[in-house]
């Protein structure tokens, strides 16, 4: 009878407080997720889980508790964050608890998805390029809304671009790194999936474009968007706050003041001229499910690549690049 205790205790899991948990799976997580993401869980766990969770156990972590839980958040938080907290966080949270045999079972299985709406971003009209061009002009970083919406790289993808990365012969622009802000100042990082890192084509017009501003304000310089006074990238915060100035002065409207109406337009201008999916795809940097372009086909410039850069060349020609050559 002793003996078979002895066995049923040392098959139990050990019991350990869910805060003290978290912070070992957080350590692990460190290995494989960027900074700013990890930033971003640990604020929402600090947030909006520990306060409810810290003194509780592992195994007293129940699914009709977390089921109360969400509802909660959903009284107060979007059902975006919500969801991030649930799938990004606690679920793969309790999933590696089960498998280090912390947990002999996993609570959330059979709860009930958050419903998330796909978020809609808007696209400038013509009119909006055109006073955003406007807008702009003024400004040491001028070439940033033609060069953003020309291409449909991310913001980020911008600050991090030096000028080795653009090859005025072959038209084209290698992506493959981010410049952001963490809450220990601003790094360089890799893109945020694996297929961002690609090469890009470019129009002759957006070409035309970075080459005069090369000789001008790029002029020795390490970085396509510099510091003005210094051979340096820009701060994002800082240069966020370049393009809020500009919408405002432009009549944006504020729905639109977000890093990814740019990719939005691109992505639109794109369908409107019957450009090629895989090639859009291939130019904002989209993932997909086939391993040949994943894998053989990323450092490659399809065909369809050119007709879509130049499509998009053609449709801002009279908004952005009427005076180029």
């Amino acid at each position: 009878m002793t003996t078979q205790i002895a066995t049923t205790m040392s098959t139990m899991p050990i019991r350990k407080l869910f805060d003290d948990y978290m912070d070992e799976w957080f350590s692990l997580k460190s290995q494989n997720l960027s900074q700013k993401t990890l930033e971003d869980y640990q604020g929402l766990y600090n947030t909006h889980v520990k306060p409810k969770f810290s003194n509780i156990y592992l195994d007293d972590i129940t699914a009709s508790r977390l089921d109360k839980y969400y509802n909660e958040l959903l009284q107060t938080l979007s059902p975006a964050t919500a969801n991030k907290i649930k799938s990004c966080i606690i679920g793969p949270a309790l999933r590696k608890a089960v498998a280090q045999g912390l947990l002999q079972n996993n609570p959330t299985i059979g709860l009930e998805p958050i419903r998330v709406e796909n978020k809609h971003h808007e696209a400038y009209t013509l009119d909006e390029l055109s006073r955003l061009q406007t807008a702009s002009q003024g400004s040491y970083w001028w070439i940033a809304v033609p060069l953003l919406v020309a291409t449909g790289i991310r913001r980020a993808e911008l600050l991090g671009l030096r000028w080795t990365d653009y090859d005025p012969e072959k038209r084209t622009l290698h992506i493959e790194r981010d410049y952001i802000s963490t809450n220990h100042g601003c790094e360089f990082t890799t893109t945020k999936t694996q297929s961002s890192q690609r090469i890009i084509a470019l129009s002759t017009e957006i070409c035309s474009k970075l080459d005069e501003y090369r000789r001008h304000e790029g002029a020795k310089r390490t970085y396509i968007i510099s510091q003005h006074k210094a051979d340096a990238p820009v701060d994002p915060h800082n240069f966020s706050r370049s393009f809020r100035k500009w919408f405002q002065n432009a009549g944006i409207p504020k729905s639109k003041w977000g890093g990814h109406s740019t990719r939005a337009t691109y992505c639109t201008l794109a369908s409107e001229n019957s450009c090629s999916l895989d090639g859009v795809r291939r130019q904002v940097g989209h993932s997909d499910f086939r391993m040949l372009s994943k894998v053989y086909m990323r450092n490659k410039i399809a065909p369809e690549q050119y007709n879509v850069a130049d499509s998009i060349g053609s449709a801002l020609r009279d908004v952005m690049f009427s005076d180029a050559k």
